[in-house]
């Protein structure tokens, strides 16, 4: 979705769902980390920042585009059903961990990451409203929803 400019109203943004979708690489490290926070954190939504960098393409043709996980920042448990959080100065601490997020911008990039426990891996209403929200501020936006 992309608006004239940052302040248009996100309800007169054009939703746009191409046909040929994306890919998403999760890596074994971060399969580990997501396996990890299923375990410990049980039925409980949890939420973070996705670290990953484009590994080829580009946003123009999402069929030809891929990206590949590089790591999880962890920043809320919810409950069963909600969890969301804000970076504000805790964006400091992402980047001191994972600083490749200092190399090329084009590259290396921040989505968000969340689990729906033992529901189905879609994007909700909520989740929608979140990538619309997102949407003005971001070039593109990735958001990846897993589950047990």
């Amino acid at each position: 979705m992309k608006g004239k400019t940052e302040s248009k109203n996100i309800s007169t943004l054009k939703e746009i769902n191409h046909a040929d979708k994306a890919s998403i690489i999760i890596t074994p490290e971060v399969q580990d980390v997501i396996d990890h926070l299923h375990e410990k954190v049980g039925s409980e939504e949890w939420s973070g920042l996705l670290i990953y960098e484009v590994t080829s393409g580009s946003i123009d043709r999402p069929s030809e585009l891929v990206m590949t996980t590089i790591g999880i920042y962890l920043m809320d448990i919810g409950v069963s059903t909600y969890t969301e959080f804000s970076s504000g100065e805790r964006i400091i601490d992402v980047y001191d961990q994972f600083d490749v997020l200092y190399d090329d911008p084009s590259k290396y990039k921040l989505g968000k990451i969340h689990s729906h426990h033992n529901m189905r891996a879609y994007h909700s209403g909520t989740d929608m409203s979140d990538l619309h929200n997102h949407s003005t501020t971001h070039a593109y936006y990735t958001s990846l929803v897993v589950n047990f």
